[in-house]
Formats: C-alpha cells, structure tokens, sequence
C-alpha cells in the first residue's frame, strides 16, 4: 500500500508538473484570446507611431490613438481593447484578428479596412466610416453602430446581436448568415442590402418592407 501511495504521488506531481510546462508556454494571445494571428504572442513599444505603419501582434490596450493617421496600417492581432481611438484614420487598415472590445471609435474612419474576425464587441462607432470595410466573422455584439455609415460593408457571418444601428446606412451591405437579434434599426438603412435564410433578425423585423434583397444558398 504505502508503494501505491508514492506511486501516485509521483504521477500526480509529474501530471502537475506537465500541466505548469504547457500554461507557460502557450502564448499571452492564446490565453487571452486575442488572436490565433499571432503565434509568438504580443509585442509591446513605447511610441506606437513610430513603429507604424507595422503595429501587428502589439499590445496597444488603453492606448490614446485619437486623432493617430494609422490609414494602411497593419494591425493584425493587435490589442486595441479600451483604446481611445476618437476620429482616427484607419482607412484601409489590416484589423483582421483585432481585439477592439471597448475601444472608443466615435467618428472612426475604417473605410475599406479588413475587420475581419475582430472583436468589436461594445465599441462605440457612433458615426464611424466603415463604407466597404470586412466584417465577416466579426464580433459587433453589443456595439453602438448608431449613425454609422456600412454602405456595401462585408458583414456576412457577423454578429450583430443587440447592437445599436439606428439611423446606420447599411445599403448594398452583404448580411448573409449575419446574426441580428435584438438589434436595433429604428430609422436604418437597408436598401438592397443582402440577406439569406440564415440571417437572424429582430423580432417582427420585415427585411422585404426594408427593401432588403434575399440571397438563395448555393
């Protein structure tokens, strides 16, 4: 019996010591959930402009960026969560895999910038540009989209749930398989935006009286 016992102990503690091994070496983004963008974790600098246009995989967290020129940037994985990013430019930007939860974006201008994937979920893009912007797959839970302009915007397979687009153009948007429930579209604009049988909408919502245009599956 007592062999048992320190046979035990002994696979216990080499259990123990494998699981430790393994936590610290999986990355800070794989963690937090950042991003699967970036395999070597994130990076940290002192003066995010001078680093740009390049700022991929950068922990820019609560950073102040308003008014920062970052048009063309790449910021693939970076983590812009609580950053203040007020009337920044970001058109044409690379935010694929970006962590933008909380981030205020009043007034943003992500014309064309690929989003995809990113987490924007509660960000405040009251009036942000995001005309032709990538959306697919992106997290909008909760977001305040109200004002803000998605003409021919990308938001197929995003999530959308309960976030705010009154009085948001979304004309000639792609919401195919987009989640929408509980979001709000008082005074928005939907004409010829596309939709499939997936999309999710509000309760009582008509996408056809919106002038929506339906997509047949493949």
């Amino acid at each position: 019996m007592p062999s048992r016992h320190r046979l035990s102990s002994h696979v216990l503690s080499g259990l123990l010591t494998a699981l430790l091994v393994i936590a610290l070496a999986t990355p800070a983004w794989a963690q937090d959930g950042i991003s699967e963008v970036c395999p070597n974790g994130l990076r940290t600098v002192e003066d995010p402009m001078s680093e740009a246009p390049d700022l991929s995989c950068t922990d820019l967290s609560g950073a102040d960026l308003a008014w920062a020129v970052l048009a063309e940037a790449d910021l693939r994985g970076t983590n812009l969560n609580g950053a203040n990013l007020n009337t920044a430019n970001l058109n044409g930007a690379n935010l694929n895999g970006a962590n933008l939860a909380d981030a205020f974006r009043s007034g943003a201008d992500l014309a064309g910038a690929d989003l995809s994937g990113a987490d924007l979920s509660g960000a405040n893009l009251t009036g942000a540009n995001l005309t032709l912007a990538y959306l697919t797959n992106a997290d909008l839970t909760g977001a305040d989209l109200s004002g803000a302009f998605l003409s021919a915007t990308d938001l197929i397979n995003a999530n959308l749930a309960n976030a705010d687009l009154t009085d948001a153009d979304l004309g000639y948007a792609s919401l195919t398989e987009a989640d929408l429930t509980e979001a709000l579209l008082i005074g928005a604009n939907l004409t010829e935006a596309a939709y499939c049988s997936h999309t999710q909408f509000p309760a009582g919502f008509d996408p056809i009286a919106a002038g929506m245009e339906f997509i047949e599956e493949e």
